[in-house]
């Protein structure tokens, strides 16, 4: 790697300069958490798609901007890096890193399996590379605080830690089933147990497992299930554990109970709290009191605490006050900290792949999966319809619908080595790919006389590129349709590219799209998709068909749809309004049914239409269902708009205080999302012959009830 890292590595002041291979969200973490670190800077970001890393570069100053692994080390840009890819490439990518003997943190876990964390250790030694795991929650405050107790001697001698960890799965809950974890049980347990089973290895040593017992598998899709629930009995040298784990459950929950020979500690990790039980030396009912009190003015102490940190951080006076990047940033601190002795500290290599080690004995116990063997594509099938982005809730809709026909079909996705059904069909032609790479576009359309295009703003979170994503993407892909003579292009749109805060206002299809400065991102940026494909389309090329879904629900995805108000938390529904106005609901299958007729029907180049079922229930009505079919108690808040934006330019103002450069919260925005006004679907009815439920009953089946089983 040439002589860039004896600076850093024999004490000089040259810093050591870092490489982040990935550019995702954790990889923004990891960036924020180096630059507050003296002696360390970001010298190259390395990530296949070009935009995404640049994002990342300029944010952090990174000077170089690497498309791989390869080029990296060719270019002796950095003495260690940080390893922050999708697990199945942590040891294909790790490997080499470790060979040119450059010094690597890698995500959790430390590879899927643990005959590949042994052969990333032995490399490591071989070549003196310090090797480290990124079990960054050992770093979480209330864990250090608590280790800090234990190591101080009041509570005597740790002899059993029973913990609980339940946490929500943000993708679970949207239908985003396609993530590396859905896949096997082991896989879950490789990217959630790891947390508390880190823990559990800090306090108590090396586990062994004694016991697990899986709970009743979960069904994700047809032929495809998962166990999400456990209970571990685990020794250790220092001690014995159990933990119930329940991966996916709706309501966070994360503590652990020590008991200890003189007295308990428990830590809750979402709350952030510590509490100690110390045996006094008074009357035992004057002592539980003492200990009542001191706890509750502990949590008083805490939460206040908690509360000003955040308020200065808005200000703009302080650093972020999350637990998660207080962990990411105790960790990557640690790490650095320890490469000057030449270690990795407790990050070692040898507990990351004690925990994959771990978790693959605790999958062994799962009830033997189902084999999912994927039958080859026939020969003489070629599929002359392509789904861009058709691995999501609507595009497996939309592709059972076809093969329901007998439609072959191709579905063009970033995600697709372990598709769930339907994409497993041998119908479904396969298409690995990015939207934005201009070769997998033209060979995924070789052959196609229709497009769907599905795709959305691909996990981006600024408001340029979630535009950037959604209108260059749906713009590159219509020239790449018309340079492959594709006959019609089916751009599958949203209602919210509408002006909808109107409750005098009827609806069609015909109705402009609003494009109006002051929408929200993602409303904006369907609007401007849809004018850039009409100008693109007026020009020549395929036929242009533009669909917009309502509020679209039913099974694959989760219950909690956003166009009733915002879930800070699951049971709390902050309305856009008062919640009593018909809300355009619409199945998945109903939807899927639009986009088929949308392929099929002459004489609709040109046209947009908006679906909306014949159910169209309140907010109010929906949650009530929802929860009389699940047995949870949602609630629904009502709030008047003035409120909302009252709230709104509050934060506004905070953030410009601190100086964060935001734009001017709009009313016009929290009006329209508040989808007041009426629908007129006639037209697409008329024109596609289009049929959405209109049975209350039928659509209570399909779209409240799917989802009681998941309700534990």
């Amino acid at each position: 790697m040439g002589d860039g890292g004896s600076g850093a590595r024999s004490g000089t002041a040259s810093p050591r300069r870092v490489a982040l291979i990935g550019a995702g969200h954790v990889a923004a973490t990891h960036a924020a958490a180096l630059a507050g670190l003296a002696g360390v800077r970001v010298a190259a970001i390395v990530d296949p798609v070009r935009e995404r890393a640049e994002r990342l570069a300029r944010s952090c100053g990174a000077p170089r901007i690497l498309a791989s692994v390869e080029e990296l080390l060719e270019t002796g840009a950095c003495e260690a890096a940080h390893l922050l890819v999708p697990p199945p490439l942590h040891a294909p990518l790790a490997l080499p890193l470790l060979e040119a003997g450059l010094d690597l943190l890698v995500e959790k876990p430390l590879a899927v399996t643990g005959a590949e964390a042994r052969r990333l250790e032995a490399a490591a030694a071989r070549t003196g590379a310090i090797l480290g795991c990124h079990q960054n929650y050992l770093f979480h405050p209330s864990f250090r605080r608590l280790q800090a107790a234990l190591a101080s001697g009041r509570l005597g001698r740790l002899r059993h830690v029973t913990g609980s960890f339940a946490l929500p799965l943000r993708q679970l809950e949207s239908g985003r089933l396609d993530h590396w974890m859905f896949r096997s049980s082991l896989n879950l347990l490789l990217e959630q147990a790891v947390h508390p089973l880190s823990l559990l290895d800090a306090l108590l040593g090396p586990l062994r497992l004694e016991d697990a017992r899986p709970g009743r598998p979960r069904r994700l899709a047809p032929g495809r299930t998962l166990v999400t629930d456990w209970r571990l009995t685990l020794s250790a040298p220092r001690g014995t554990a159990q933990l119930e784990l329940a991966l996916g459950a709706p309501t966070p929950l994360w503590q652990l109970l020590c008991a200890c020979s003189d007295g308990l500690a428990r830590v809750d990790l979402v709350d952030g709290r510590l509490a100690l039980e110390l045996p006094g030396r008074s009357h035992e009912a004057i002592d539980r009191w003492r200990r009542g009190v001191g706890l509750g003015l502990a949590h008083i102490g805490e939460s206040s605490t908690a509360l000003f940190r955040a308020v200065r951080h808005q200000l703009g006076l302080g650093p972020r006050p999350d637990a998660f990047f207080a962990t990411v940033a105790g960790a990557v601190a640690a790490f650095h900290d320890h490469l000057g002795r030449r270690e990795a500290g407790p990050l070692e290599a040898a507990r990351g792949r004690r925990l994959v080690e771990l978790c693959e004995s605790i999958a062994a116990a799962a009830p033997p999966e189902p084999p999912r063997a994927r039958a080859e594509p026939r020969p003489s099938v070629r599929p002359e319809i392509l789904l861009v982005g058709g691995s999501g809730f609507i595009g497996r809709a939309t592709v059972r619908a076809l093969l329901a026909r007998d439609r072959p079909v191709a579905v063009l996705a970033r995600a697709l080595d372990d598709p769930l059904p339907p994409l497993d069909d041998p119908r479904v032609a396969l298409r690995p790919g990015d939207v934005r790479d201009p070769r997998a576009l033209a060979a995924a359309l070789e052959g196609v006389r229709a497009v769907v295009n599905l795709a959305h703003a691909g996990g981006a979170e600024e408001p340029e590129a979630i535009e950037r994503a959604i209108v260059e993407g749906a713009a590159q892909l219509y020239g790449a349709a018309r340079a492959a003579g594709v006959g019609r292009f089916v751009q599958v749109s949203s209602i919210a590219a509408l002006w909808l805060g109107d409750p005098r206002a009827i609806v069609t299809g015909a109705t402009p799209v609003d494009d109006h400065p002051g929408r929200a991102p993602y409303a904006r940026a369907k609007a401007l998709a849809e004018r850039r494909l009409a100008e693109l389309a007026a020009e020549g090329g395929p036929e242009l068909v533009i669909l917009r879904p309502g509020l679209v629900v039913g099974a694959g995805a989760g219950p909690l749809h956003s166009g009733l108000g915002t879930f800070n938390r699951p049971q709390h529904c902050l309305g856009w309004n008062d919640g009593r106005n018909s809300l355009p609901f619409v199945l998945v299958e109903d939807v899927a049914e639009a986009i088929v007729r949308a392929l099929e029907v002459p004489g609709i180049g040109g046209r947009a239409y908006n679906l909306v079922g014949g159910v169209r229930w309140s907010a109010q009505r929906y949650l009530a269902e929802l929860s009389a079919a699940t047995g949870r108690p949602f609630r629904f808040h009502p709030q008047p708009v003035w409120r909302q934006q009252l709230v709104e330019l509050g934060k506004w103002a905070i953030k410009r205080v601190g100086g964060r450069r935001v734009p001017l919260p709009s009313l016009r925005d929290l009006r329209s999302r508040g989808l007041l006004a009426r629908f007129d679907t006639s037209d697409v009815e008329r024109d596609l012959g289009w049929r959405p439920v209109d049975d209350p009953a039928v659509f209570r089946a399909r779209a409240i009830e799917v989802h009681a089983a998941d309700a534990d």
